[in-house]
């Protein structure tokens, strides 16, 4: 039965709890990985992912030339018109700050933790599924509330961990590396690619955000279906305020190279 505290037990009690019960748990973690979306595997074969972009490419240069067509004709039409200041919407910083407050703030809850009984090994996991080993700190979770907001920062430079999940109630953080990702059946915290643009790097999820991304030739490797966990950007100033995981495209040699930087341009459809 889940707790409104994760317990609160010294780490030795738990890895004496652990050599008795398999693990020290809030509750027993579901390791079934045909449950959850695997890191570093993508859904889509190459060649499909391959023709669906060339599909996309042609469609955009379609589109885009419609567009400049139509630019023209009301460039025409509004010749004699005053319509007073513009403003560049193509403009990528002017975008950042202006949907600055409808960016998601990438909130996340610890719902679970174990301990691997052999290595001491902490496993977190999240609302929705995906589970993290923790590799820095780890006695500093047993005071976190389940209700406690966690957000997932990538880490500094200097530490071999790709990401931070940091509490805001206790300001208290670890180091985490992805183990598994959500779980497929997780609708309300599962969030999936439905639609991309590759040349203009924007993206829709299921849940019906808008968001445009801040590497477009990183961006150029993922695909529809690709499964993403928002966290939130630490740099102080950036008109990207998230940071969205590519599960999909996780590579756990280079983990740092499997996010980027979005910012969301319209919140979810509810």
């Amino acid at each position: 039965m889940l707790k409104n505290k994760i317990w609160s037990i010294p780490f030795t009690l738990a890895l004496a709890t652990a050599f008795i019960c398999g693990v020290c748990q809030a509750r027993e973690l579901d390791d079934d990985e045909s449950k959850r979306v695997p890191i570093g595997v993508s859904l889509l074969e190459s060649e499909v992912a391959e023709a669906l972009q060339e599909e996309v490419v042609l469609q955009q240069k379609l589109e885009s030339e419609q567009a400049a067509t139509d630019n023209e004709i009301g460039q025409e039409r509004n010749a004699n018109l005053d319509l007073g200041p513009q403003t560049n919407s193509s403009n990528i910083a002017a975008k950042g700050f202006f949907y600055g407050e409808a960016s998601l703030r990438g909130i996340h809850h610890v719902c679970y933790y174990a301990v691997n009984p052999v290595t001491g090994q902490v496993t977190l996991e999240l609302e929705d599924g995906s589970l993290w080993t923790v590799t820095s700190n780890p006695l500093c979770i047993y005071d976190w509330l389940v209700s406690d907001d966690i957000t997932i920062y990538p880490s500094p430079w200097y530490v071999n961990s790709p990401f931070q999940l940091y509490n805001l109630q206790t300001k208290s953080y670890v180091y985490v590396n992805l183990k598994m990702g959500p779980f497929y059946d997780c609708f309300d915290y599962h969030r999936f690619i439905v639609a991309l643009s590759w040349t203009t790097g924007e993206l829709w999820l299921n849940d019906g955000s808008h968001w445009l991304v801040s590497d477009i030739a990183v961006f150029r490797g993922w695909n529809p279906d690709d499964t993403l966990i928002i966290g939130t950007s630490n740099d102080w100033f950036t008109s990207y305020p998230n940071v969205l995981i590519n599960v999909n495209t996780y590579d756990s040699q280079y983990p740092k190279c499997s996010y980027l930087r979005a910012v969301c341009l319209s919140g979810p459809v509810f």
